[in-house]
């Protein structure tokens, strides 16, 4: 069995959690004009992008800066929809809390907006992680991000929790929120989208050599 360095795995622990604060930092800086929230975390996955190719000695600042100028325009094809939903179900969600005994026809629409609203999140992040890695149309990039979500369940059922979790540490430690809001969570969703789309080529490649076989 082969004896774990705990050393270096201390120091590549507090290298990663001080490359998410600064992304998460960065992130934030980005996205204080709130037109700007849909570029900046365009830019939050492209830098993730890189990582995910272990290409993690980049200057943070630099890249982020520089696919948020390249990708200004662009990244709104993705994130404007997802951004105009959110705020729908966001919406929806404040009229129930302040309105909970609404009428009994309206508790299906609430309990339908909850399950909608929780699907279309991980939806949306499958999809970004996934926009780095294909030039599909939006609505293909949908639809194989929901494929992947429904096709890897463990996978997002570990992206559901890690998000709830993440919630609720924010909730008892707010600080965090500065260091950690977003860069964890899109991080976590980029490993699983890269692990969902190993699963599904190694699926295609079994299935390739079964029919061969026959």
């Amino acid at each position: 069995m082969k004896k774990i360095n705990w050393s270096k795995a201390l120091v590549s622990g507090t290298e990663w959690f001080a490359r998410l604060a600064i992304l998460n930092l960065t992130w934030l800086l980005f996205s204080l004009p709130i037109i700007t929230l849909v570029p900046a975390t365009d830019a939050l996955f492209s830098v993730l992008d890189h990582w995910r190719k272990e290409e993690t000695e980049i200057p943070i600042f630099r890249t982020f800066w520089q696919y948020f100028k390249q990708n200004f325009w662009r990244s709104f094809k993705l994130g404007l929809p997802v951004l105009l939903i959110m705020i729908i179900v966001a919406l929806d969600v404040w009229f129930f809390h302040y309105y909970p005994h609404a009428a009994a026809w309206l508790q299906i629409y609430k309990y339908s907006i909850y399950t909608f609203g929780l699907l279309f999140g991980l939806v949306t992040l499958y999809s970004y992680p996934l926009s780095k890695r294909s030039n599909h149309s939006i609505l293909q990039l949908y639809l194989t991000s929901a494929y992947l979500m429904i096709g890897n369940p463990l996978y997002s059922l570990g992206l559901l929790f890690s998000a709830v979790t993440i919630f609720l540490i924010l909730l008892k430690w707010s600080g965090l929120f500065f260091f950690f809001s977003a860069s964890l969570l899109a991080w976590l969703a980029t490993l699983a989208v890269d692990r969902a789309l190993k699963k599904a080529a190694e699926r295609r490649k079994n299935s390739y050599e079964e029919d061969d076989s026959f």
